[in-house]
């Protein structure tokens, strides 16, 4: 199943790609957020599966180099300074890593899956339409997604049964589970409205719309209370630096949501269910929210057993590579193995520790004083495109204190939907530029008279 996937997902890359570069990168884009990591080839011994996304980004590259993009100058790599700092740190942690292969494989997967990929998109946005392309890229994506988790939460059906991790009872889609799931689907529906915002075509205009609905009911499907606090996030955010325009839409989409609320008892049950049980000392989901906080106690306990710990921890991947075992501190007499880390930045601060999560930390707000930035210059539709992008940005920050991050697809979301944002502060800067030349080149009403 995997070996004819990648045949075919192969296929239609190197035809969008002899077609038209910018049409491939959407197209690559579109299947990196969709396909589950489980589609790959083994590879003998320790060496890393070649997964689908991997073969994506080595055909992206391919297609990059052919095309000359590597000897582009004057286009800035955003980020540059901390983001070979994250490296840096990562691989000093390497370096004093408890388990070397497991480190240096995750190493390497930072390096080429998150960075790398970052660096051949970014350098070939140019401007405002470039950074649409992608977010529809992505959106078409998440379409399919959405579908299948309403073809999953109805019919039961579900494309992972043809693999291993695969387990009843929840939607999970391709992202290997319910919480991930949630989590895309709240980073989706921002960037479907600025879909929608920047189509002039009526048709998509409505299939972006249809599909920002379909990704908050595939949210609401993952019965996660995260992704809902993620997706609220997203609508505080628009109503507070988006336009009137949007807020009014804003308020639509929350009356229908109260309409389906209140209409639905299942519905209504379920959220107030989910998120009362959260302050009952007895429920499972007060247990999963304490949890949570568990999780940086034991990082912090188990880094500051010795000074290179503290520092460095225990190298990248450490947190599923070794043994946990250890007592819970808010259950009596309860041990665990700590095979869980629902906590990304928890589980980052045991593998890199305090040195590369304070860097981690850096970038995360160098990335939001950027964008917060760019909303700030940004004029017209680019302001609200800027806000969207945002929202999506702030959902995936924040869930990293939710889940860990074991499906790649988030991943490559972040990085294309950061390259968008990118995107659109080169697009009215440039367009600044070039008004401030034409004035400049203009003589002034008095030296007209003079020259007369």
């Amino acid at each position: 199943m995997s070996i004819l996937i990648i045949i075919l997902v192969i296929v239609v890359l190197l035809w969008r790609f002899w077609k038209d570069f910018r049409s491939g990168l959407a197209c690559s884009v579109a299947f990196l957020a969709v396909l589950p990591k489980q589609v790959d080839i083994p590879l003998p011994g320790n060496l890393p599966a070649l997964t689908v996304h991997r073969l994506i980004v080595i055909v992206l590259l391919c297609f990059w180099l052919k095309k000359g993009y590597a000897r582009l100058r004057g286009v800035e790599f955003p980020f540059k300074k901390i983001l070979l700092c994250i490296l840096i740190t990562q691989g000093l942690s390497v370096v004093f890593a408890a388990d070397l292969v497991s480190s240096v494989k995750q190493f390497l997967y930072f390096a080429i899956e998150n960075v790398l990929f970052f660096f051949l998109v970014v350098k070939v946005v140019r401007d405002g339409q470039d950074a649409v392309r992608l977010v529809r890229g992505l959106c078409v994506g998440l379409c399919a997604v959405a579908v299948l988790a309403f073809i999953e939460k109805y019919n039961g059906y579900s494309p992972m049964e043809y693999y291993p991790g695969y387990y009843e009872g929840t939607v999970m889609v391709t992202f290997a589970h319910r919480i991930l799931l949630g989590t895309a689907m709240a980073i989706g529906w921002p960037l479907c409205m600025l879909w929608a915002a920047s189509t002039a075509s009526s048709r998509q205009r409505v299939v972006a719309w249809l599909t920002a609905l379909l990704c908050i009911a595939s949210c609401y499907f993952s019965n996660s209370r995260g992704p809902w606090i993620g997706m609220v996030l997203v609508g505080v955010l628009i109503g507070l630096l988006g336009s009137g325009e949007y807020r009014r839409r804003l308020f639509y989409i929350g009356a229908l949501a109260l309409v389906v609320l209140m209409s639905n008892s299942g519905v209504r049950e379920s959220i107030l269910i989910r998120a009362g049980s959260t302050f009952n000392d007895d429920s499972e989901a007060h247990v999963s929210y304490e949890w949570r906080w568990e999780l940086w106690r034991k990082a912090w306990k188990e880094i500051n057993k010795s000074p290179v710990r503290m520092v460095l921890g225990y190298g990248p991947g450490a947190s599923e590579a070794l043994s946990w075992q250890g007592d819970v501190s808010f259950l009596q007499n309860v041990s665990d193995s700590f095979s869980s880390w629902d906590n990304t930045w928890a589980a980052y601060m045991l593998e890199c520790g305090v040195l590369g999560f304070a860097v981690l930390l850096l970038f995360y707000a160098a990335v939001m004083r950027r964008m917060l930035k760019v909303w700030r210059l940004a004029r017209g539709k680019q302001k609200d495109f800027t806000v969207f992008i945002i929202g999506a940005l702030t959902v995936y920050v924040f869930m990293q204190t939710n889940v860990k991050f074991f499906a790649p697809q988030l991943d490559y979301i972040f990085w294309t939907t950061l390259a968008a944002g990118i995107g659109i502060e080169r697009h009215f800067t440039r367009r600044n530029l070039t008004e401030d030349i034409q004035q400049e080149a203009e003589p002034a009403p008095e030296d007209a008279a003079l020259s007369a």
